[in-house]
């Protein structure tokens, strides 16, 4: 089956799934017109925003109870605007302000490397199990609220939430449960399957786990292993993974921060290459990567421009590169004036990306051409 095909028939089922739970919530919106007051009808449909948030926190819960107790470090916890943080021993709340995490992310951190396929596989599972449970406990409570007999506004809309939570429960839970792999990303379910079929590919995708999980927890480039990151490159075009393109950019970074300049590029471009393999919601980053580097480290004024030239603003891409890219370009333009804000924006950015060993190098690579300036 070639790739057009399986994202053709991925693209159906996610449409056809999609279309079943609108059907559904408009099914029961007509008939909670009919069966309740207009103002319980108002409020559920209201409701259905923060409970949409409720399933996404025990969903990613999943996956944090499931890290825990498979030995992992929980490290990260992000639910809409809510996002905690672990620093040493204690939890740290703030509002997260990055659109890449709106949804929900947890991350929880391997400390040591045994058994690892099967331990991951565990924490990839934990997601769809918990989202699972909470839709069938959701369903018992609807119908043991449905079948007592209380009167009251109240009572009625407890009646359809729980009913909401039910269905938006169990939608999470087959999202997320469908082995897919599309635009760059790989469903829970996937990457389960992945990791217990073992071979080359649960070998792979260990590595790469591995290395994505300790650069996002603050690892920068340079304390990344490169004998890691090339054999998880071989491991992952040997089998033909559709997410071993992330490594070029892992080991460009590597790379640029040892001041090995030739390998940088090299990756660089191979990362490049690779831009239409890279999810839509951040495929404009990879010019990005491109802006920065031929502009601030290996300088090429028509190589900068030119990638720059192919970015289209996104919200999903971080802000710390985006701000990066546009210092870059100011500052090729000799607009110095203008750049020195956007330095100190970019700099204090650093702390919003997903992948944060990668935030902090740029940081750090900004400060130094920004202390260079004066």
């Amino acid at each position: 089956m070639t790739k057009n095909t399986k994202k053709i028939i991925i693209s159906i089922l996610l449409s056809l799934l999609g279309g079943v739970f609108g059907f559904l919530i408009a099914y029961l919106g007509f008939k909670s017109a009919n069966q309740y007051p207009g103002e319980i009808t108002l409020a559920l449909f209201v409701a259905i925003i923060p409970l949409y948030f409720i399933v996404i926190a025990l969903h990613e819960a999943g996956h944090a109870i499931a890290g825990v107790w498979v030995g992992f470090d929980f490290k990260f916890y992000v639910v809409g605007p809510f996002m905690w943080e672990k620093e040493d021993v204690k939890w740290k709340f703030s509002w997260n302000k990055n659109v890449n995490t709106a949804g929900g992310l947890v991350l929880c951190l391997p400390t040591n490397d045994h058994n690892l396929r099967k331990r991951f596989a565990w924490f990839a599972a934990g997601g769809p199990l918990a989202s699972l449970a909470t839709g069938l406990l959701f369903f018992v409570l609807y119908m043991l609220c449905k079948n007592y007999a209380f009167v009251g506004s109240l009572w009625l809309f407890v009646q359809g939430v729980l009913g909401l939570a039910c269905l938006l429960s169990l939608f999470i839970f087959f999202v997320t449960a469908l082995p897919f792999h599309a635009g760059g990303f790989s469903s829970d379910g996937a990457r389960c399957l992945r990791l217990l079929s073992g071979g080359r590919k649960a070998d792979f995708e260990v590595l790469l786990l591995k290395i994505i999980t300790s650069s996002s927890s603050g690892t920068m480039p340079n304390a990344l292993s490169e004998r890691e990151l090339q054999n998880a490159l071989a491991l992952g075009t040997e089998v033909g993974s559709p997410t071993a393109f992330y490594l070029n950019l892992y080991l460009y970074y590597h790379y640029w921060s040892v001041n090995k300049l030739e390998e940088a590029e090299i990756y660089l471009q191979k990362y490049i290459s690779c831009a239409d393999e890279v999810p839509e919601g951040i495929r404009n980053g990879v010019w990005l990567e491109g802006v920065i580097f031929y502009g601030l480290v290996k300088p090429d004024y028509e190589k900068a421009i030119g990638y720059w030239s192919k970015y289209k603003p996104a919200a999903l891409i971080a802000k710390v590169l985006a701000l990066g890219a546009e210092v870059t370009v100011l500052k090729l333009q000799n607009k110095s004036e203008a750049s020195e804000q956007k330095f100190k924006e970019a700099i204090a950015s650093q702390y919003q990306a997903i992948d944060k060993g990668i935030g902090f190098y740029l940081a750090s690579v900004f400060s130094d051409v920004s202390k260079n300036k004066e």
